[in-house]
Parts: structure tokens; sequence; C-alpha cells
């Protein structure tokens, strides 16, 4: 499937001191002595009495031991010997720690209250786990959804052996109507005696008149009903208009990672992999698709047919995928045979051609590089205009937001044009890491996202080698990556979930972006070649199977002893996989004598006043094993040293000036310099900067800017860094630095220094701005670079840019001139900010009557720009009603919007307003609520906006949330206190260093 530093808490402290009295009445009641002799008594007893008092005390006292020990309280976890019980005792067995704990937060026993079914039964299974005693080896599913009522009607059929003897089962279902349920063996009827539905875990239980033998073949047929809802996730309705205005509908899936059970009734697990035969009755005009090739269609009356299809290979659950649609497509066949579709609606199909050759082109590159032949004989991607996911993975049925898959070359970005590639091949990455070789549980999610997450990028450079995929690696995974794990709220890359929203939670940068950095940190020490020889070991090893984190690392290791590497992968990986965070390297020189310290580099040392720090053990203590390597003035050739668990000291030549640490950015970690080193870096920079890589001048700016942020070190350092940006004119440095522009600016709003600060920042631009122009043309990087140095030159107010991009929009709203695809975001932004609200409306029905996701997708943006605040009212509005905006696009709206100056307390009171139908609607949905969370507050940064979100949050549920709560609170509270201790060394900074002769006019419209 996509500010910092220490201080006091803020969290609300005021309590009734009418209770505080009272404890500490309470407490010296207990320990102080009163001094008052009439209330101490003595009980002067013979030797005798005594004796006998003792013997009756040690009788009562061995009694109560007796019956604590032999009474059985009802607790969530029975022993084995109930399971064949009465259907009313509970019969959830532990399965590690997957089951509910029966102890209390002490260590104590305590009696938990049993899950209830919907009939008012007690529930006996008692675990969100299935039991694994089941092995299911086949579904046989017949699905007839109707596009007219929006109903699906169908039957599963499950075959399963049982590990043991049994007399119930228990499957995943949700939201459906079940019916006729039939167990069979051979010829032999086994009586179903009863059946029962958890809501909260989803679940079914089962149980049967007789015992279930063990390695014995059952097949449990039920029928199952269930509405075609528009929820975005399991079998759901989606839907699109016309050039004509007409709506058709279709129907299709998305079960990862717990909705193939809103479906049909499944062991919807991971590591539950079995084979699924398919039929799909649908009407004349439509088609069907599923994971397989059609076998044969049969006629069933005038307008109804049935699909039939052949059985898949083993898979999971969530792997499974069906639509039905009036979709067309366009087919082409790789150099092994492999037939490749891309469906999409009839008018939209002429935008599939770019799809089919990235597709096409790239399962050939795959088979090579993972050296096994993509197993399936066709893969299908289809072009849904619902979708909450970017696009899933489905096997041999990849399914994409339209956006995430169709362009058009005179009407899509380059930069969308190179998102839909990065997206594709992300997808068909996962063919083989995470379909083929598929993680056992969701704790090891990372195995697909961050493989796929780092595939994706050579994918890319197969099909376009002159985008320089691996140079832009750092802008898309590291440092995001990096920002996010800085944080108390962050969470392990291995990390145990359970239930769904836990799940659903860890669909996250961590998971994607840094479980792909430390790929490719794995790359730069263990060599392209080891790793590539070790991938394709361990998918022939485990395809068509489950496995962990710990076996990759196992088969790295011995590739790695065979390749005359020698290197413990699995013990130097695990510091990075089981503990959340990465380190700082702090840096000392002494003479030739260089030192490098690790610890821990964490944003806001308040964070534990929260409860978010210690919520993940590190039995590393925080330590890493660290591949540290560094450049000099003296050799370009990187050079290698290991932290293991601690620190480091090596000697350079004594005539070094500056040496420049973690070449490239290949490594997981921040580099802090001393303040002489800091300078001397900042000297070659200033002096000639290609003295560094693109990649290296990007890594000094990420760095510089964070640790201040971070209060770690002087504000001035990196912003004296940032002075040799006037002769910079690569991609990766200015997208690095833009973003850091960006970070500084949201913590300065509203601040006296803002105004200093943008002059600042427009005078380094101005250069720039002038090498890009406004010509479309140049190579892949020049033409990315190009859009963002003109939209943030209008941002901070570049009269020429913003008067260009004016006389551009006006020409094409009045005599409908064209604009070159990659400068529309600029041109529509600066028109709907500077224009008239018929200049937003033009845009809104061009936004409803264009059949280029794309373009939509660009309006969608730009129409948050508008400085009309009922405008901006209107539109968030629109954002919940799906006629206009559809679900899927609902976070968009509300990010485009909250980074508008005028509309972030809009979209604030916006969110609180409707929290309600947001919560129902995105609440269980994977990045949706933390992206909506997120987004609507990115721009606070004041102590009363703290306390305000903190008091909302506390007082509501946030559903999938519940880390983007806690992250937001970090970075408000790490802009305080970095404002707190820096804004007037920053102020003063930026007086001295001011320079009025702007050659471009005076900042007006900022």
């Amino acid at each position: 499937m996509l500010g910092k530093g220490r201080g006091s808490s803020y969290e609300e402290l005021d309590e009734e001191s009418e209770g505080d009295s009272r404890f500490g009445v309470n407490k010296r009641a207990l320990y102080e002595p009163s001094g008052m002799v009439d209330r101490v008594r003595r009980v002067i007893v013979s030797p005798k009495r005594a004796c006998c008092i003792a013997i009756i005390v040690f009788l009562c006292i061995l009694s109560i031991a007796l019956i604590a020990a032999f009474s059985r309280p009802f607790v969530c976890c029975a022993c084995k010997e109930n399971v064949d019980s009465e259907p009313d005792s509970l019969v959830g067995q532990q399965q590690g720690n997957d089951s509910q704990s029966s102890l209390s937060s002490n260590g104590t026993s305590s009696v938990v209250t049993p899950p209830t079914a919907t009939n008012g039964e007690p529930f006996p299974w008692t675990s969100v786990r299935l039991p694994d005693f089941v092995v299911p080896l086949s579904y046989s599913i017949s699905l007839h959804p109707n596009l007219t009522t929006f109903v699906n009607k169908g039957t599963v059929n499950v075959t399963f052996t049982l590990k043991e003897p049994q007399k119930f089962i228990v499957l995943h279902v949700k939201e459906l109507e079940l019916s006729n349920f039939h167990l069979e063996t051979g010829n032999t009827v086994v009586g179903v005696r009863k059946t029962l539905i958890y809501v909260k875990y989803e679940q079914l239980y089962i149980e049967f008149d007789n015992i279930l033998g063990e390695n014995v073949p059952y097949s449990l047929s039920i029928d199952f009903k269930g509405n075609l809802s528009e929820k975005l996730e399991g079998f759901y309705l989606s839907s699109y208009r016309t050039s004509a205005g007409e709506t058709r509908y279709l129907a299709t899936t998305h079960f990862e990672p717990t909705y193939a059970r809103l479906a049909f009734p499944c062991f919807d697990e991971p590591s539950l992999k079995a084979t699924f035969r398919v039929s799909i009755i649908r009407e004349g005009r439509h088609i069907s698709l599923f994971n397989m090739p059609i076998a044969q269609t049969k006629k069933l009356s005038d307008n109804l047919y049935v699909d039939y299809y052949n059985d898949t290979v083993m898979m999971s659950t969530y792997l499974v995928a069906f639509i039905v649609s009036d979709h067309l497509n366009v087919t082409a066949v790789t150099a092994n045979n492999v037939t490749v579709s891309v469906y999409s609606p009839a008018e939209q199909l002429h935008q599939a051609a770019f799809a089919l050759e990235v597709a096409t082109s790239v399962l050939d590159f795959y088979d090579s590089f993972f050296g096994i032949p993509y197993p399936l004989p066709k893969q299908d991607l289809v072009a849904i205009p619902d979708f909450g996911a970017g696009a899933m993975e489905n096997w041999g049925l990849t399914t994409y937001r339209e956006t995430a898959i169709l362009t058009d070359s005179n009407e899509t970005s380059v930069g969308k044009i190179q998102q839909v590639a990065l997206t594709i091949t992300h997808e068909l990455a996962h063919q083989w890491f995470g379909d083929l070789v598929t993680m056992s549980w969701w704790n090891d999610l990372w195995l697909n996202e961050g493989f796929a997450s780092f595939v994706e990028n050579l994918g890319t450079d197969h099909v376009r080698p002159e985008w320089n995929m691996m140079d832009q690696f750092v802008l898309s995974k590291t440092q995001p990556a990096l920002q996010l794990d800085s944080l108390a709220s962050s969470h392990p890359i291995s990390v145990k979930v359970d239930n769904p929203s836990d799940i659903e939670s860890i669909f996250d940068t961590i998971s994607y972006s840094k479980g792909a950095a430390i790929i490719y940190m794995l790359e730069s020490f263990l060599g392209k070649t080891t790793l590539q020889r070790g991938l394709k070991t361990y998918l022939n090893t485990y395809k068509y199977k489950n496995a962990k984190t710990e076996d990759l690392w196992r088969v790295l290791s011995l590739e790695s002893h065979n390749m005359n590497v020698s290197l413990d992968v699995e013990a130097i990986m695990d510091t990075w996989t089981q503990q959340m965070g990465f380190p700082l390297v702090t840096i000392e020189r002494k003479g030739n004598v260089v030192t490098a310290k690790q610890q821990r580099f964490l944003v806001g040392s308040s964070a534990e006043e929260d409860g978010v720090s210690s919520e993940f053990y590190s039995k590393y203590g925080y330590k890493w094993h660290i591949p540290l390597t560094y450049t000099t003035d003296k050799s370009s050739k990187p050079k290698l040293v290991w932290l293991n668990l601690g620190d480091a000291e090596f000697k350079v030549s004594s005539d070094v000036k500056w040496i420049k640490f973690n070449t490239n950015q290949t490594g997981f970690y921040r580099v802090m310099y001393s303040e002489r080193d800091w300078r001397n870096l900042i000297e070659a920079l200033k002096t000639d900067h290609t003295v560094f890589t693109a990649v290296d001048r990007a890594s000094l700016l990420d760095d510089a800017f964070t640790l201040a942020r971070n209060n770690l070190l002087d504000s001035t350092i990196p912003l004296e860094m940032a002075g040799y940006l006037t002769n910079e004119t690569a991609y990766v440095p200015w997208i690095t630095a833009l973003e850091c522009f960006m970070e500084m600016e949201m913590t300065l709003k509203e601040r006296k220094s803002l105004r200093n600060l943008i002059e600042y920042f427009q005078r380094l631009l101005l250069p720039i701005v002038s090498e890009v122009g406004w010509k479309d043309q140049g190579t892949h990087l020049q033409r990315l670079l190009r859009p963002s140095i003109l939209f943030i030159a209008s941002h901070y107010g570049d009269e020429e840019v913003i008067d260009e991009a004016l006389k551009r929009f006006r020409e094409w709203k009045t005599n409908n001139v064209s604009i070159p695809p990659s400068l529309r975001a600029v041109v529509y932004t600066v028109g709907i900010k500077y224009g008239t609200y018929e200049d937003w409306k033009h845009c809104w029905d061009y936004f409803n009557a264009t059949q280029i996701p794309s373009e939509q997708q660009t309006l969608l943006n730009a129409l948050g720009a508008s400085r009309d605040p009922w405008v901006l009212s209107q539109y968030l509005e629109y954002s919940l009603q799906r006629d206009k905006i559809r679900p899927q696009n609902t976070f968009m709206v509300l990010r485009t919007v909250s980074h508008n100056p005028i509309g972030r307390d809009l979209t604030w009171r916006f969110v609180r307003s409707n929290w309600k139908q947001l919560l129902e609607q995105f609440g269980g949905g994977s990045f949706a609520m933390s992206n909506i969370i997120s987004d609507s507050t990115e721009g606070f940064s004041t102590e009363f906006d703290y306390h305000e979100l903190k008091a909302f949050f506390d007082a509501h549920d946030v559903g999938s949330g519940k880390r983007a709560v806690k992250s937001t609170l970090e970075i408000i509270r790490s802009k305080i206190q970095w404002i707190e201790k820096n804004e007037q060394t920053v102020e003063k900074w930026l007086e001295e260093n001011s320079d009025k002769k702007i050659k471009r006019k005076e900042i007006k419209r900022v």
C-alpha cells in the first residue's frame, strides 16, 4: 500500500487542593506518631495464651492460602483443558503475547469480564488473534454484487484441517448477515451446535456437535449477505461521472490490513494462507476481474453472466481482490509472456499508456533483480475512482487511485508523472516482497512496505535512469523518516500490534520510509551485490510462505560470509528495527584524533511528562551499531568506521581542514560537529559548494536546521550556512532548504521576526528564480525544481513571479491559453490567492468538468489558497459532501486550507465541529485520521494552541490517530521551547545581516 527543545510540560496541573490535603492527612495518620499516650494500647498476655493465639492465626492464614490456591477465578486466558468443556466456559488460549492478559499492571491476578456475543451469551474465545490450531487450505467463493440495489450476496466454502482435535473454530467476520452453516468431511455431515459473533474482535465462533479430528479435511459452507457501502474498505461501492454527466457505479475491494472479513467470512490473518477460487455474477454491461484469469463464462439469463476464475496460488486473505465495473483496458505482454493490462473508464483510457509502459518494463526488471519469474499469468492495474489508500498490491490485480496511475503528457506535470511511476513500481515490487513472501504478522509490516519503498526507486531508475531516483531518495524517504522518528511518540520498526486500529496506526512513515532508509544503509555497508544475492535467497527460501525479520537477517548474514564480508547482519540491524529512534553522532577533533560519540536524538526533553517516551523499552539502551562514513577535503573517497553500541576514536591526516560525515546521507543518523568544524564546512560551501555532492549539501542543511530546532546548535549557524544557496542550482539541496525555510516560517508565524526572516529567504531565492525562469525545459530534475522555486517565491511575495503567474492565469481563464502542466500549480494558486470569487468559481467549475485526475488534484490544492474566509469555509463544507469532494480527498482540502494563514483557525474549528462525522468516516482507516489530525494542526505553535488541542483530544476518541495526536503535541511544544530560547538571537542575526538592496520590487503581498 504512504520544532524541538527542552522545558516544562504544558499539561494542566491544577488539582483540587482539598483532595491533596485529604491524601496528606491519611498518610500522616498511617505513618506519624500521634504523641497522645491515651491512644497507645498495650496487650499483655501469658506465654501459653500467646502460643494458642499464634497457632490459631497460622491455621487461618493456611486456610486462606489453600482457598486462594485451589479457587478458579474467571479470567480471559483459560487453560487447555477448558477447550472441550461446556460452551459457556472460556476457551481462549494464550498465543504468546497475543491473548488478553490475566494479570494486572502490578503482576497480581485480576478478574476480567468475559466478552459478550451479539446474542448476550458469553463469547468463549478471548484472544484478538485466531486459534493457531486451524490450517485453512482453500476457499471457494461465489459472489453476486448487485449494482442496482448495492447489495452483495454470496457463499463461501472453506476447506481446512486441524492440528489437534477440537470442537470449535473461530473465523473473522464483520458487518455481514450469515446463514446456512454447513460442515462436512467426505460424505459425513457434522452438525453445527452453536454460532456466536463478538463484534469488538470481529470474530465468529462456531461450535460443532462432534469433536473434529486432527489432519482431517473439513469443508465449511456459509451463506452471507452484505451492503456495498461507501466506506472505501472491504467490498465497497465506487462511482464516476462521464463527461455527459451520467453516474456509473462499480464494486471494488480493499482488504489490507483487516478488511477481507467485510466481504466474506475468513481466517483473516496474513500467516493463514490458502488458495482461492472465485465465481462472480454480473450484468452484461459489466466485466469482472479477479487475481487470476477467467477460466470460463456462462450465461445465466438475458442479462446475467457468471465468470469462473482459475485457482490462485497460496496467498493471504488481504491480497484477494475482485472488481465489477464497465472499465476498458489496454494490454501488453512482458518478455516472460505475462499479460499486463491497465483498466480505466472509457474516457480516461488514453491516459493509461504510461502506466502500461512502466508496468511492463519493471516486471521484466524485477524478474531479473529478484531471480524469480513473476509467478502469475497476468498483472492487471486498475484505476479506482474512490480509493482510500494510494494503491494496493493485490496479487495479480493491483488497484490505484486515478491520480496514481493515469497521466497525460499534455496535462500532467513531471512531478506527478514521476509519482505515478514510483507508485506502480512500489506495488509491483510487492508482488515479490509481500505477496510471494509475506510477513508472519503485522508487527513486521516493514518487511513488506520498507522493501517496496526502497525497491520502487530501483525499479523507477530502470524505467527512467535520467531521473536520478537514488539522489532523490533522501528527500522522499530518509529526511521525512528522521523527522518523525525523532519524536518520543514514534515506534520501533518492528512493533507489537494486535487489534485492527493498532495495526492501522503503523501504516506510517516509520514502516515505509524508515524501513526503506535502513535498507539503503544496509546496502551501503553490505554492498549491492551481496544484498541482491541475499534477497534472491530469501525469496526462494520463503516463497508462498511467511517470514519474520530475523529470517531475512539470517539469510543476509550467511550471504555476507559467502561474499567474504562476514558481518553479523542480525546483530547490527536489530539495533535499528527493535528500538525506536536513531542516534546523534557528536564529533570532536583534537589534532589528528577524531572521537565520535553516540546518543539518542530525541525532540523535546519534556516528552516524559506526556507518558510517551517510556512506551517502548530498549534492551540496547538506545545504542546502535552505526556505520559512520566520512570524506575530507583531502579525499572524496568515503571511509567507514563502526560505532558498535558505543563510541569510536580514529585518526585523520593532521592537515585535514574539514570532514563531512554520513556520506550522501546513506546512514540513518544525524551528525553534530564542533563550532569550528561547522564554520569550516560553511566556508567550504561558500567557496566551492561542488566539493560536496548535491546529496551531501542537502544533508548538511538538513542536520544544521534540525539540530538548531532542537536547541543543540546555535540557530544562526544554519542561517549562515544557507547563504551559500545564492550559488546553488541543484534540485536536492534546494528542496531540502525549502522544507527548512517553511518549518522555520511556521514556527515564527505571528512573531515580530517573521518579516525579516522572509526578506532573508527571498534574498536567497533571487538568483535561483532568475535561473529557472518560466520555460518548462531542461533536465528532469530542473523541471522538478522550477515549480517548487516559483511557488515558494510567490509565497514569499516576489512581485515579478506573482505578476507573471497572474498574467498566465488570466490568459488561461479568458482565452483558454494552455499553461505548461508543471507550472499549473503555481499559476492556479496565485490566480486564486489574488483573484476574485469569480476566479475561484471558474477553477471550481473546471475541477468538476475535467476528466484528467492529475488536473483535478492540482486544482484541489489550489482552491484552498483563497483569502476570502467565506470561500474557505464553503470549501471546507464541500470536503464532507460526497457529491462535491470524494472522501479520499477530504484531508487534502483540510491540509491546503490549514496551510493558508487565513484558513488555519477556520480549519481547526471545522475539524472540531465535525469530529464525529470525520471519526465515523475515517477513524479506522490507515493514514486518513492521522493525516487529518496532523494537517489541520500543523501551523500551531503557541502555548494556547497546545492546551486547546490537548484538551480536545483528551476528551475525544481519535480512532487510528493516537500516534498522530502525540506527535502533534510534541511538535507544538518543541516550537514553543525553540521560540523561548532562540527568537531574540535569530532576530538580532537577521537585523545584522539584512540587505535592503533587494533587486526586485519590495515585498508587498505576503
